[in-house]
């Protein structure tokens, strides 16, 4: 298991890197079952109160993507009834409005193809042959 020149045998902490357009990449990786360790790649990126993750997982072995949006979460100062909208798009009120995976187990939102996951990529600007 070794991606972009990174061997986790040999080199068990996270690294991160922030891109000059904003768009931010991070390379996790966490203690797995056996004596290997599983990487995940992680990227984000932020259009405004917009906000996108995408990437691989080893551990749960497929793709994500969540979309969430600041707009759409649960505040202090809003009224009962705006905040039991924000409540009913996200069940934590947090923004989060659109989760998607390819996981055998696990994982949040709702489980896909790797087609239906690569249509949602693409629209919104994520090119999937280029996640890990």
């Amino acid at each position: 298991m070794r991606r972009y020149g990174i061997d986790p045998h040999k080199d068990p902490v996270a690294s991160y890197t922030q891109l000059p357009d904003e768009e931010s990449y991070s390379i996790i990786r966490r203690d797995g079952t056996s004596s290997l360790q599983a990487l995940m790649v992680r990227h984000e990126k932020h259009e405004g109160s917009i906000h996108i993750a995408w990437g691989y997982d080893d551990g749960c072995i497929g793709y994500f993507l969540a979309v969430e949006d600041d707009r759409l979460t649960w505040e202090e100062n809003a009224t009962k009834e705006v905040n039991e909208i924000a409540e009913k798009v996200a069940a934590d009120g947090g923004g989060s409005y659109f989760d998607l995976n390819t996981y055998r187990i696990g994982g949040f939102g709702y489980k896909v193809s790797e087609a239906t996951i690569f249509t949602y990529m693409r629209r919104y600007g994520i090119d999937p042959t280029k996640i890990l």
